[in-house]
């Protein structure tokens, strides 16, 4: 699910840069270094949104750097168990599809399809023969997530397309 969140990041900066683009140099610092990262807390930060305020800087003792605390607030992206999302199929194996949900990836076992869904090891597809539905490389599917493990700075997540009004979006 998606968020705007208010954050604080501290930013350090040498005295050679200080000066009339100082603020800017500090927007643009902050950006490369939060947009695209991820917590387990928070999950990803996808967009800063605004800047509501860069504080007056304080001058460190033992270095002569500065640091401004910065405020600003981002979009940012976490997963829940039970949430419904939209995904397009990156990889299909005989066990199950790889899916990814803009920065989510998401495994969803041939266990957790339909049950008239069976693997064709001639096309790597899943078909369904009672309702001619097919899921294969960059279809679009709907599911549920119900597990979520956060791991190696990204969340991987299980889910099912066995439920009502889940599965291969046409």
């Amino acid at each position: 699910m998606f968020f705007i969140m208010n954050f604080v990041e501290p930013i350090i900066m040498s005295p050679n840069t200080l000066g009339k683009e100082l603020q800017n140099l500090i927007k643009a610092i902050l950006i490369e270094r939060v947009q695209g990262s991820v917590t387990e807390r928070y999950g990803y930060i996808i967009c800063v949104v605004k800047f509501m305020e860069i504080g007056s800087g304080k001058i460190l003792d033992t270095s002569g750097d500065v640091l401004f605390n910065v405020k600003y607030k981002a979009v940012v992206l976490k997963p829940f168990i039970n949430e419904i999302l939209d995904g397009v199929v990156e990889k299909i194996e005989p066990y199950g599809i790889h899916v990814n949900a803009g920065v989510l990836k998401i495994f969803i076992s041939s266990s957790n399809f339909p049950g008239d869904f069976q693997y064709n090891e001639n096309t790597k597809s899943y078909k369904s023969e009672i309702q001619n539905d097919e899921v294969k490389a960059e279809s679009e599917v709907r599911f549920r997530i119900t597990g979520i493990n956060y791991e190696f700075n990204e969340f991987l997540s299980t889910a099912v397309m066995n439920e009502s009004y889940l599965g291969p979006i046409k």
